[in-house]
């Protein structure tokens, strides 16, 4: 394993960063079932883009987006889910962090075992 450095400006804003892994097919093509997301806790919105938010115990990566009433659009990249809304104090209550980076995994097999 690498021990890479990381830039002071870098570890200041992501400090308590985590990797996890997408669980599911809603974000399909773009996020597969195994592939690793890196996330910063985060407790409202920052943005459109994507975010982790707890769903009934469980954390559900997706694509959020301010809609025109100040709610938020949460979208699945996979067409077979559709789009939903929900208030700002409804996000805000579900939102866990923010995902700044993605790793598409090609040798699933080689993920478990590092």
């Amino acid at each position: 394993m690498l021990n890479l450095p990381v830039h002071p400006a870098v570890a200041e804003k992501v400090g308590a960063a985590r990797f996890m892994p997408v669980v599911g097919d809603s974000m399909e093509p773009t996020l597969r079932a195994g592939d690793l997301v890196a996330v910063a806790p985060t407790d409202s919105f920052r943005g459109d883009g994507l975010y982790v938010l707890d769903m009934i115990g469980k954390p559900d990566v997706c694509r959020v987006i301010r809609s025109p009433s100040g709610g938020m659009i949460l979208v699945r990249d996979n067409s077979r889910y559709r789009a939903y809304e929900l208030s700002a104090e409804q996000f805000n209550e579900k939102v866990v962090a923010q995902v700044f980076a993605t790793c598409h995994v090609i040798e699933h097999s080689l993920a478990r075992s590092a």
